[in-house]
């Protein structure tokens, strides 16, 4: 969907009611913005999630937990610590 926006005088950005509504958003809604190749990308919180968890997903090896790892590195950390004091 495209359509056109505008600003008012305190640089707010109006967005239609169609793309409210395409988007389920309310008036409370939070939004993540950026400026991308001299243009905005707008989009929601959890659209925004949903992209950073797919371009991690290449990290993540089958049957590993990422947590596990973390939790053993920190022990191991904690116990040189300890060993070292």
């Amino acid at each position: 969907m495209s359509t056109t926006a505008k600003l008012d005088r305190a640089g707010r950005l109006f967005l239609p009611l169609k793309i409210r509504r395409e988007l389920g958003l309310d008036e409370n809604s939070e939004l993540v913005i950026q400026v991308e190749n001299g243009g905005l990308r707008v989009h929601t919180r959890e659209a925004a999630l949903a992209d950073i968890q797919a371009s991690l997903r290449k990290f993540k090896r089958p049957g590993r937990s990422v947590v596990d790892e973390f939790s053993k590195e920190r022990r191991e950390e904690a116990r040189r610590e300890c060993e070292g004091s």
